[in-house]
């Protein structure tokens, strides 16, 4: 169970930290809970991200990977938020570690699309423990992918987009395959784009994480400066889509009217004025996708 898939009632939370309480002094907790607090948003309480059985890997797997219907939680000041939208099923997933960041889109109507995502990051995540690049994990999550298919290559194959972030002493580094979004608050109030979707007609993937194309993995680049950026957004396309969706056609979304030259800027505006959560529930009410939206202050 993830830490902070639902808020639990605080009753639940008093009887989950008494289930804990011999584990506070051991080794592992010094060494893998003490130093993350994970924050329900919903309640306001904080908490180790401990499962009810008490299962010490999943815990951690926990913290890093995130896989939920309806995620709202801070972590070391990161800002995570999921919706299942009007889905059957979730199949976007987040990592956060120390000082990075990845969202992962499993692709709509291909096999496993909920596994594509969890296991690229997952393979991510072991990767950047390991001290690897991007670059490094991103192949590897490719690789995991391609596992789910058995390693060989079909139209129908397992995929999922990927966008990652981090932090380069005063510059984030980041790379990205598929149509998952990286933007910045710069601290003019502009949102920049710092990625291009990879895709063609009718807005299908063209590149992305997985057997789905025999083609190897097609990953892009892209960096900016710590010093003139309020903070990073890495969001999936089911938080930008009814934004341009709105844009495209000139009309409103909720009882927001697109403004500006392009999506960016309206988004940037309900971002400032509504925060990262106002900016997640309109696009969730306006749209039908899975949606995820990461929101890093830097």
């Amino acid at each position: 169970m993830l830490a902070a898939r639902l808020c639990w009632p605080r009753r639940d939370l008093w009887l989950l930290g008494r289930t804990f309480a011999g584990l506070r002094q051991t080794a592992y907790h010094r060494r893998h809970l003490a130093r993350r607090v994970v924050t329900c948003l919903s309640c306001g309480e904080g908490f180790g991200p401990l499962d009810p059985d008490g299962e010490r890997e999943e815990a951690v797997m926990a913290k890093r990977v995130w896989q939920g219907e309806h995620v709202d939680a801070e972590v070391d000041g990161v800002r995570v938020l999921m919706r299942l939208g009007r889905r059957d099923e979730q199949q976007d997933a987040v990592y956060v570690g120390p000082g990075v960041v990845a969202v992962a889109d499993g692709m709509g109507g291909h096999a496993d699309g909920a596994a594509a995502s969890k296991v690229a990051l997952d393979a991510f995540a072991a990767t950047i423990d390991e001290g690897g690049q991007l670059s490094d994990a991103a192949t590897h999550a490719d690789a995991a992918v391609r596992e789910l298919a058995g390693g060989g290559w079909s139209p129908r194959a397992p995929g999922t987009t990927l966008v990652a972030a981090r932090l380069d002493g005063e510059a984030v580094r980041g790379v990205w395959s598929g149509d998952s979004r990286a933007y910045r608050l710069r601290n003019d109030g502009v949102l920049e784009q710092l990625t291009e979707d990879h895709s063609g007609f009718m807005g299908a993937i063209e590149h992305a994480l997985g057997g789905f194309s025999p083609d190897a993995l097609h990953l892009d680049a892209f960096s900016c400066e710590v010093a003139d950026t309020a903070g990073l957004l890495l969001c999936t396309d089911g938080l930008t889509g009814p934004f341009d969706a709105a844009w495209h056609r000139g009309g409103t979304l909720g009882d927001v009217e697109a403004v500006g030259d392009d999506p960016a800027t309206t988004i940037a505006t309900l971002l400032t004025d509504r925060g990262i959560r106002g900016l997640v529930e309109l696009a969730a009410q306006a749209g039908s996708d899975n949606l995820t939206a990461v929101w890093w202050p830097l």
